[in-house]
């Protein structure tokens, strides 16, 4: 949600012709008739069913990592939308494991591919097998099947891009400036906080790297985190 501006404006670069429109906060209206729906997986529980009721062609999810564990309310809801969409789901993601090969279940789900590896008990069963005597049933890792898993994963779902493959087609090397959408009170917190490290740097630019002792660099680094903070609110 915090990615809005971008998100619009690379639309406008690679597809001006399409329509977009961004569904924001808990409280859900009805969505006029648009090409494209954008909407951020912290409110996406909120807003599945009426995008299911818009009726969606494709399903593209950014990030699809996040949606790791079924209990949590953003996967039930990008879950829901999945299970209306007759057309294309794509799970985009530069590390779709994170920890165990249990969170691919609900990914797995969502791309409706779960059946191609035998379904939830079975997958966790040959990957993640139960600990023996551990009372809570708790699974582990078998790393012996993590080979056969990566290949299955390339055969029948996932498609792997290096950065060496495609680094003839990557720009040079520069800055790119995100806009993020903040509310007008966060919006506020940041200009203050940005105004006094401003000021502090104003007042400490001048000293040597003897001068700036280890408390000063350490306060600055405080007022650039309080400014990360506010800035991913």
């Amino acid at each position: 949600p915090g990615l809005r501006t971008n998100t619009a404006r690379e639309f406008a670069k690679f597809a001006p012709h399409l329509t977009l429109q961004f569904p924001s906060g808990k409280k859900t209206s009805c969505l006029s008739d648009t090409d494209v729906i954008v909407v951020g997986d912290s409110v996406v529980k909120d807003w599945a069913s009426t995008i299911v009721e818009a009726n969606p062609g494709a399903l593209c999810v950014d990030e699809i990592h996040r949606e790791k564990s079924h209990k949590s309310r953003r996967t039930q809801g990008v879950r829901e939308i999945a299970r209306s969409v007759r057309g294309p789901i794509i799970g985009a993601s530069g590390t779709p494991l994170m920890n165990h090969p249990g969170e691919l279940v609900a990914i797995l789900d969502i791309l409706s591919v779960l059946p191609q590896f035998g379904g939830v008990t079975n997958f966790l069963d040959v990957y993640c097998p139960r600990i023996p005597g551990n009372r809570w049933g708790a699974r582990g890792i078998d790393w012996s099947m993590l080979s056969e898993l990566n290949a299955k994963l390339l055969d029948r779902c996932m498609i792997r891009t290096k950065k060496e493959d495609v680094l003839d087609d990557l720009p040079e090397h520069g800055r790119l400036v995100m806009a993020l959408d903040m509310s007008r009170r966060h919006r506020a917190e940041y200009r203050q906080a940005e105004s006094d490290l401003i000021e502090y740097l104003r007042e400490n630019r001048g000293y040597s790297r003897a001068r700036l002792n280890s408390a000063a660099k350490a306060e600055a680094l405080v007022r650039i985190g309080i400014l990360r903070e506010l800035a991913g609110r």
